[in-house]
């Protein structure tokens, strides 16, 4: 911020030490800022209607004076005047044959905007400019209109379901915690009352709560690629190009291909099927059998090197 905004222009009043309020002179037509306190507006409006201001000549009127600081009213004057030009000048980018005669649209529109939120003669040619072109462009602005309110209704649309999807998940996580902890709480109420004698039914045993299942979703493996043989096989660099433009990357595939074969092999056992590592695809390099080793022990039930025989308890 300026000293000055917080300085009077005629008696040097300072605003936090004496806790004077300050209005700032900001005519639409004209740029003056400066401010002035309440008593030397009192004192000079008091048998006339305007006085000028000694630090640049601009007329003072109480129509022209606001509590607000000039930066602050600058802002508003910037919002409003952008509202107005992008009122008329609603293209699109996609309606543009080329980056540079777009932003040569842009340049255009932003000198617009500071003509207008600046005032005097400059705003007054803008809002002549864009009435002419609003009279030579009115379909083209209705229908750039109506797309863009069109564009921003889907939008809100999306925003309302996405949000609407994530409350009820929610909610539904909720009744689901409600219910188990009423469920536990009564069990406990059961049981202890069995343990003192008030009641000869024991309680059942308690459920384990079941676990929200993760669902695991790949990108689809990329297509194979055959290798040519012969004296016009790819190499190099003319290789390293052809898979950056095709998206093939060999170790992101064999990475895709191992996850999704330890997915399957995960099924397997969480169906309680027998569960064989020899079963695995040998496209993973990395896997090495050894059918003499000893199973590994992990703590997870699994083992390495053999069938793992699942129990029915």
């Amino acid at each position: 911020m300026d000293l000055g905004d917080e300085v009077c222009a005629m008696c040097g009043v300072d605003q936090t030490t004496h806790n004077r309020v300050l209005f700032t002179n900001a005519p639409a037509k004209t740029r003056c800022g400066h401010r002035f306190c309440q008593s030397c507006v009192d004192r000079n409006l008091r048998r006339q209607s305007q006085f000028t201001c000694p630090t640049c000549g601009t007329l003072v009127r109480r129509t022209t004076l606001d509590e607000r600081t000039m930066t602050e009213i600058e802002v508003d004057r910037d919002a409003a005047a952008r509202k107005r030009v992008l009122s008329v000048h609603n293209r699109r980018k996609e309606t543009f044959a080329s980056k540079d005669e777009y932003d040569v649209y842009l340049e255009m529109v932003e000198d617009l905007v500071y003509d207008l939120s600046r005032g005097g003669p400059e705003a007054k040619k803008a809002e002549e400019s864009l009435k002419k072109y609003h009279f030579e462009h009115a379909n083209d602005v209705a229908k750039n209109a109506s797309a863009k309110v069109e564009a921003d209704r889907s939008k809100f649309l999306q925003i309302r379901e996405s949000k609407f999807i994530k409350e009820t998940a929610a909610q539904r996580a909720r009744d689901k915690d409600r219910q188990w902890k009423l469920k536990k709480e009564a069990h406990s109420k059961h049981e202890r009352a069995f343990k003192l004698g008030d009641r000869d039914d024991a309680p059942p045993p308690l459920e384990v709560r079941a676990r929200a299942a993760t669902t695991f979703t790949l990108p689809p493996l990329p297509a194979v690629v055959e290798i040519r043989q012969g004296a016009d096989v790819v190499k190099g660099d003319d290789l390293k190009k052809r898979r950056s433009a095709t998206g093939f990357d060999p170790y992101v595939a064999a990475k895709r291909r191992a996850t999704a074969d330890f997915l399957t092999a995960l099924d397997k056992w969480h169906d309680k099927a027998a569960f064989n590592i020899n079963d695995l695809d040998p496209y993973q390099p990395t896997v090495t059998i050894l059918d003499t080793a000893p199973p590994l022990d992990l703590g997870l039930g699994l083992g390495l090197g053999g069938v793992v025989p699942m129990s029915d308890d």
